[in-house]
């Protein structure tokens, strides 16, 4: 059987789920699914957006210095129309990427993954399994297990930097960012826009930059460890349902492959 990866791979797992389910319960189902993979797929959006947007920016800067080389770089910014729009970007990719975490435990419940009476956040439920004396115990020990290891990893920053720029510093505040840094090598610019090593922060004026951290790179990062984690998770939800097979060590349903 020939296996291919499937941009509808979430379509059609939650249909297969839904089958599965009591009429009652698909309802419930489809749109707590609907919301987390339509958020997801907005976070994707945007960074893709974000990305183009960088490369306009490239196209639009002076030819770079062909001397330039790694030990003597050549510092230079973009200042334009396209700075704004890159930042709208970003700010969305936050927002969207929040969202689809936040309607995670509300996925899992109407799944009959997690019991009814779990947190309806990530937060909220790991801190009720980092609470629990034996966490062997904790049902199920797969899923509290990824819960778990997400929100240290991966999901507690990227809702730092959501509340940071959310309620506290404006992404394109031209206070302390309104343009984007280019560095010349060999004869190219590469861009970056910093991000604050320490969002918790909440001020400008207190925001430490020394691990140079760049906002698209971190974007992408954060998108590829929440698309690993929703695969991972739609499979215990598979599992739990009895739907699918595995194949290659790849969880397969239908010729589409879901995740490891």
């Amino acid at each position: 059987m020939i296996v291919l990866p499937d941009p509808t791979w979430d379509s059609v797992a939650v249909e297969a789920i839904a089958e599965k389910l009591d009429k009652r319960k698909r309802h419930s189902w489809r749109l707590q699914s609907g919301k987390i993979f339509f958020k997801h797929r907005r976070a994707e959006y945007h960074l893709k957006a974000a990305r183009q947007t960088v490369r306009e920016m490239v196209d639009a800067m002076q030819p770079a210095p062909v001397t330039a080389s790694v030990e003597d770089p050549v510092n230079s910014s973009y200042f334009g129309p396209l700075t704004e729009p890159l930042f709208f970007h970003l700010d969305g990719f936050l927002e969207a990427t929040r969202s689809a975490h936040d309607a995670v435990m509300d996925f899992l419940i109407s799944a009959e993954v997690v019991p009814h009476d779990s947190p309806h956040s990530i937060n909220a439920f790991v801190k009720r399994i980092n609470n629990t004396p034996d966490r062997s115990r904790t049902n199920p020990v797969v899923v509290a297990g990824l819960l778990a290891n997400f929100w240290e990893e991966t999901g507690t920053r990227a809702k730092n930097y959501r509340d940071c720029f959310t309620h506290h510093v404006t992404l394109a505040d031209p206070t302390w960012s309104h343009s984007v840094g280019m560095v010349s090598l060999g004869g190219a610019w590469l861009p970056h826009v910093p991000w604050p090593d320490n969002p918790v922060a909440d001020s400008d004026a207190k925001f430490n930059f020394e691990g140079r951290l760049d906002a698209i790179a971190y974007c992408a990062d954060t998108h590829e460890k929440s698309d690993k984690f929703l695969r991972h998770l739609t499979k215990q939800c598979l599992v739990k349902w009895d739907v699918g097979a595995v194949l290659e060590n790849e969880f397969v349903l239908a010729n589409v492959r879901i995740g490891g």
